[in-house]
């Protein structure tokens, strides 16, 4: 179960917190990604600017969740940058202005004189550079799993406050969420979420319930408590959607359709011909059965003569 008083002082970074980032491994389970959503989409909800991070996006199509589509698998997109290759001839001067008219920033790049002027297909625009007051980890035990995510980004992590959402409390993070004591890692979120009074929006509320029916085996297993249920109370306060699952009933086989043959006699898909059922009533003629055998009718008494 969640510490309470970790509870408290995640609550106290949130407040000075914009910029939060909320990581998963490409290995997240449907627990995992349910609760990292909900921390994502219940952030963004109270105004933090939250980034959603995987090493690859390719994770989200195991899921049938919400929000998933906001996954990124690039860690630096604060920065527009402007590339190309260099030659000094290219560049003399680089100035800025903005066009009132058409409302457009303009970055002029003057060549020296005499010389071509840098080509448009030669520049390249790409993201760089990361901002950080929070990070969450969640069901994140190694900072290498997180790949390019962590590498050449070190400082981030040592430098920016961490906190841990797992089964356990793992080596690394400056506040860790222990939620072994709940039925599953979504259980808990709700539990803590409700606690820094934090508003989840139905999609990620519905993420939640997913990963909680499905972890407990539809409420079956025994792992789910009194306190199960009362996560799930919240997560329909809050508008969650439960999911109807389509079965088919073993106890009830399929029957396939009997192709009629010749002599009305009915085919199955294997080849077997199948008579008709004879009544009765068709097969008696004046007592008799058609072997010539004497049949009794059920009315019929026997007399001895004697």
């Amino acid at each position: 179960m969640i510490d309470v008083e970790k509870t408290a002082a995640l609550k106290q970074v949130l407040a000075n917190a914009r910029a939060v980032l909320v990581v998963v491994t490409a290995e997240a389970s449907l627990d995992q990604m349910a609760a990292a959503s909900a921390v994502a989409a219940a952030l963004a909800e109270s105004g933090h600017d939250v980034t959603f991070l995987t090493p690859s996006t390719s994770v989200a199509d195991k899921y049938d969740l919400e929000l998933l589509d906001t996954l990124s698998s690039q860690i630096g997109n604060r920065d527009l940058t402007v590339s190309f290759p260099y030659q000094p001839e290219a560049v003399e001067k680089v100035s800025y202005h903005i066009d009132e008219t058409a409302q457009r920033f303009c970055l002029v790049i003057k060549p020296q004189k005499n010389h071509k002027p840098l080509s448009p297909e030669a520049v390249a625009f790409d993201y760089a550079g990361v901002e950080a007051d929070l990070i969450f980890l969640v069901g994140v035990h190694n900072l290498e799993t997180l790949e390019q995510l962590y590498y050449g980004y070190e400082q981030l992590y040592q430098n920016t406050t961490t906190v841990t959402l797992h089964t356990f409390e793992p080596n690394i993070g400056t506040i860790k969420l222990d939620v072994s004591g709940a039925s599953c890692m979504s259980e808990a979120t709700v539990g803590f979420l409700k606690n820094l009074q934090l508003s989840v929006p139905t999609g990620a509320a519905s993420n939640l319930l997913q990963a909680i029916e499905e972890t407990t085996d539809s409420f079956k297993s025994f792992a789910a408590t009194a306190e199960t249920f009362d996560a799930v109370a919240a997560l329909l306060r809050w508008g969650a959607r439960r999911r109807k699952k389509s079965t088919v009933s073993s106890a009830s086989p399929l029957v396939m359709p009997a192709v009629t043959g010749p002599d009305n006699h009915q085919v199955l898909k294997t080849g077997q011909l199948v008579k008709p059922e004879t009544s009765k009533k068709s097969s008696m003629r004046n007592g008799k059965s058609k072997t010539g055998s004497l049949q009794y009718q059920p009315t019929e008494t026997a007399v001895s003569r004697g």
